[in-house]
């Protein structure tokens, strides 16, 4: 009727049944600018939106009718062989309880051909509702990746939807054989490995809850049966061993969390530049402190300046340093070791790399005046920029 984009916003915009405001302006702005009269067009979309809405109400219709008949599908004794809440045996004429699958005096037991095809019509009417999808996706606008995302969202959520309602209303069957291919068929869909599940997926919770219904119903119907107990305890063991896993995985979780927070307090952060400078100082002054001249003097020789110290000039590193220096030279001149002052203020020299700021050290002033005081030669340490004796 309209052309193939705006039949394909009007579909999309109609996909879940409802026609919201805001979906309702942008198809009126776009039939606008197509030069459609609105008055016609709001007159199509109620018409559609009817047809939409009685499409549904058959769909339940024919899905009620489809329960009904697979309820009534289910195997019952004769009406001859009913006895109230019990039936007859028909090999040995025993009163049988009537969700009994085998005879407990004799061993017969009750099968149906038409019993055994619950199972495939639940699968067929699964596969029937999740075919909808490509039907109810496929005018949906192909450049419009994001209307594609939404609707395609929007409708895989009621199919899954309509899914676990038919999963968690299907009648379970009676007989031993039927019983038993319906146990493993909920226990194949149970996902009994998996640790976690989607939160937007309905479907496995549905099959779980169903499943344990039917293990429920089977410990009553075939409490004897072997085949039926190896499938059930490989499930339970499964589920068990899952949620082994799963608490494996938590304490790993929460012994990681532990850890990197212990981490975090224990190792240290980084120090600044000048952190390390005054942690450096500390450690030199303990040591003079203490005697240990030559271990300050290894200390200070292997400083390397910071790349940032060194950005603010030369001045900026003989503030920084100068201190540190001294105290070790002033400590070797007091115990009069002017070899090993000299050869301190010598490795303070090479750190600056720079004779002018090297000159206005108080190392430097300290050292060209007590060599002066002893008559020994300064010319070694002396600054270019010195022209003073």
């Amino acid at each position: 009727m309209y052309n193939e984009k705006l039949e394909a916003l009007i579909t999309a915009a109609l996909a879940d049944g409802v026609l919201t405001e805001k979906e309702k302006q942008i198809l009126f702005k776009k039939a606008e600018a197509m030069g459609i009269d609105l008055d016609e067009f709001e007159m199509v979309l109620d018409a559609r939106l009817v047809e939409l809405k009685k499409k549904e109400a058959k769909a339940n219709q024919q899905y009620q009718l489809e329960m009904e008949k697979a309820k009534s599908a289910q195997p019952s004794a004769p009406k001859s062989e009913k006895y109230g809440d019990v039936r007859k045996c028909p090999a040995c004429g025993a009163i049988v309880p009537s969700m009994a699958a085998k005879c407990p005096e004799c061993g017969y037991e009750f099968t149906n051909v038409e019993a055994n095809s619950s199972t495939r019509l639940l699968m067929q009417k699964i596969d029937e509702i999740q075919a909808q999808y490509a039907e109810l996706t496929a005018n949906v606008d192909n450049k419009d990746e994001s209307t594609i995302r939404t609707r395609g969202y929007q409708v895989k959520r009621q199919l899954n939807d309509r899914t676990a309602q038919l999963i968690q209303n299907f009648p379970i069957p009676n007989t031993r054989e039927d019983l038993i291919e319906f146990l493993t068929l909920c226990i194949g869909n149970s996902k009994a490995d998996s640790i976690m599940l989607d939160g937007n997926d309905p479907v496995t919770p549905a099959w779980r809850k169903k499943l344990q219904q039917v293990i429920a119903k089977v410990k009553v119907a075939l409490p004897n049966d072997q085949q039926a107990q190896e499938l059930i305890e490989e499930y339970e063991g499964k589920r068990e061993n899952s949620k082994k896993k799963g608490k494996k995985i938590a304490i790993g979780i929460v012994v990681l969390i532990v850890v990197a927070c212990l981490i975090a307090l224990l190792v240290p952060k980084e120090m600044s530049p000048k952190e390390q400078v005054k942690a450096l100082s500390e450690q030199v002054v303990e040591m003079v402190n203490k005697g240990d001249l030559d271990g300050a003097k290894t200390s200070l020789n292997n400083v390397t300046i910071p790349e940032e110290f060194q950005k603010e000039g030369t001045s900026y590193v003989t503030e920084q340093y100068d201190a540190m220096y001294l105290s070790l030279i002033n400590a070797y001149i007091k115990k009069g070791d002017l070899d090993a002052a000299e050869e301190v203020g010598s490795i303070f020299r090479s750190k600056i790399n720079n004779d002018m700021s090297w000159q206005d050290a108080s190392c430097y002033k300290t050292l060209k005046k007590v060599f002066k005081e002893n008559k020994r030669d300064f010319s070694a340490l002396k600054s270019e920029y010195d022209y003073r004796d």
